[in-house]
C-alpha cells in the first residue's frame, strides 16, 4: 500500500510538464521513474484502443491493482510524482485508480504549443528513448506494441496517412491523419486535452491546482511555493533558485482560420486574447 497518495501534472503535450516534473524531483519530497512517461503503465488493459480518449471506462480491479503496484514498486517510502501526457485526455480514469490523489494542471498558450508539437510530430523517432519507455511495458503488451507500430509505418509507407501519429492521441485522430494536415492535428490536440482538464478542474477544484506556463517562467519561485503549499509540504526555495529557464520570444504567429476557429475558444477563456 502506498505511504503516501500519488501527484499527477495533467497538461497538453509541449505545454511544459516536462520541466514542471523535472524541476519538482529535484526536491527531496518526490519518486518517479527515470524516463518521463509511463504510457503503457495507464494504458494497461485498454491495449485494444487506438486512442487514449477512455474517459468514461471504469477501471476493474485487475487494471486498479496493476497500476498501483507499479508506483508502489518506485515510491521508496515518497511521493510518487508522475506525467504521462495523455492523461489529459482521461483525467477522470486516472482520479477513478486514486481518488485522493492530488493534481497540477498547468496551461500554455496553444499557439506556441501547436508550432512546438508540430516539430516534435517531424522528428525522427528516437531509439533511446523509447527504449526507456519499453523498459516499463507490460510484457503482454509488447507484441500489440509492435504490430501496431507496424501498421502505422504500413499506412504511412501506403500514404493512407500523412504521418505516423505523435503524442496523446484523441478519438478520431488516426482518421483525421488521413486528410488533415499536422498542424490542424496539433490545434486539436491541444483544444481536446485543455477541454478535458478544464472539466476536470471545474469539478475537482479541492484536488487540483491549476498553474500557467507562462506565470512558471516568469517567477517560478512564487509558482512553485504555490504548488508546495497546496501539496502542504515544507518548500526549500534554495534548490530552485538557479534553474536555467528559458524565456518565451515574441509571439508573431499567424494562422489559418480553421486553425483559428479551434484554439480561439480556450485561448480567450485563459485570457491569451
Amino acid at each position: 500500500m502506498l505511504k503516501n497518495q500519488p501527484v499527477i501534472i495533467l497538461g497538453a503535450a509541449r505545454s511544459g510538464t516536462n520541466f514542471l516534473r523535472d524541476t519538482l524531483l529535484q526536491s527531496n519530497h518526490f519518486s518517479s521513474w527515470n524516463c518521463d512517461e509511463i504510457p503503457a503503465i495507464w494504458k494497461y488493459g485498454n491495449f485494444n484502443l487506438h486512442h487514449d480518449e477512455f474517459d468514461n471506462y471504469i477501471p476493474n480491479k485487475k487494471i486498479v491493482y496493476f497500476i498501483k503496484k507499479k508506483f508502489l514498486s518506485i515510491s521508496k517510502g515518497k511521493i510518487v510524482l508522475e506525467k504521462t501526457c495523455a492523461n489529459s485526455l482521461r483525467p477522470f480514469y486516472v482520479s477513478k485508480i486514486f481518488p485522493t490523489a492530488k493534481f497540477i494542471y498547468i496551461v500554455r498558450d496553444g499557439r506556441r504549443v501547436v508550432m512546438s508539437a508540430e516539430k516534435k510530430w517531424k522528428e525522427k523517432s528516437n531509439l533511446i528513448y523509447l527504449l526507456k519507455k519499453l523498459r516499463y511495458f507490460p510484457i503482454s503488451a509488447i507484441p500489440q506494441y509492435v504490430k501496431k507500430n507496424f501498421e502505422y509505418k504500413r499506412l504511412v509507407k501506403s500514404k493512407i496517412i500523412l504521418n505516423k501519429p505523435w503524442g496523446p492521441i484523441y478519438n478520431g485522430m488516426i482518421k483525421d491523419l488521413q486528410k488533415v494536415e499536422i498542424r490542424n492535428i496539433c490545434a486539436n490536440q491541444w483544444s481536446k486535452q485543455v477541454n478535458k482538464c478544464d472539466d476536470f478542474y471545474n469539478k475537482n477544484k479541492k484536488n487540483v491546482i491549476k498553474i500557467y506556463y507562462e506565470d512558471l517562467i516568469e517567477n517560478h519561485i512564487n509558482e512553485f511555493e504555490k504548488i508546495f503549499d497546496f501539496l502542504e509540504l515544507n518548500f526549500d526555495n534554495k534548490k530552485f533558485l538557479n534553474l536555467k529557464i528559458k524565456q518565451n520570444s515574441k509571439l508573431d504567429i499567424k494562422f489559418n482560420n480553421e486553425i483559428n476557429l479551434i484554439l480561439n475558444k480556450n485561448l480567450k477563456k485563459h485570457n491569451y486574447l
